[in-house]
């Protein structure tokens, strides 16, 4: 069952907090307030193309991501399992994150946020969120695969608070391609 408020969007700034009752606070001299929001099915279309978009640059990756091949009906029969939230700045939507219930965690499959909206503390304030929505829910782990070659991927999730747990190697690979990662959230 939801909070109340689990509704209500989380404003969180590129660079500071900046609230306001009336929503997001923009002006050119600053950057705007990054509002995150939980996603709803109408929402699946932009989902589907914030994952394409965030992670274009892995589609060199061997094995290749699987992102690619996201779509719309897949993706809303996922979150019938799980939950999605939005990271919105002005009207602009720059990132996601999706989570869908394993037996014993919610496991994040996709954290996608666009390139020119990276290092702006974009990552964190979805990973918060989906965090929140797990804890008021009561999960007690989070869970997500990352591949070996994204260090900055990997520094991303461990200063979140996660730890690698074990490497697995995708099929017909022999040697391992990708960290689990946990966080406990007792």
């Amino acid at each position: 069952m939801q909070a109340a408020d689990a509704r209500r969007p989380i404003l969180y700034p590129a660079a500071r907090i900046n609230v306001s009752p009336q929503g997001p606070i923009l002006s050119p001299s600053e950057p705007p307030s990054i509002e995150i929001r939980r996603a709803g099915i109408s929402d699946v279309p932009d989902l589907v193309r914030l994952i394409h978009a965030g992670f274009a640059e892995q589609r060199n990756l061997d094995p290749p991501s699987s992102a690619d091949r996201e779509n719309v009906a897949d993706l809303t029969a996922r979150l019938a399992e799980g939950t999605a939230y939005l990271a919105v700045a002005g009207a602009t939507r720059i990132g996601c994150v999706v989570g869908q219930r394993h037996p014993d965690c919610l496991y994040i499959g996709r954290l996608a946020v666009l390139p020119a909206w990276r290092r702006q503390g974009v990552a964190q304030a979805l990973l918060r969120a989906i965090e929140a929505h797990a804890r008021e829910t009561g999960e007690t782990l989070l869970e997500l695969n990352v591949r070996l070659v994204l260090d900055g991927n990997i520094r991303l999730f461990e200063a979140a608070g996660f730890r690698i747990t074990e490497q697995r190697s995708h099929p017909g690979f022999a040697v391992p391609t990708y960290h689990v990662m946990q966080k406990r959230l007792d």
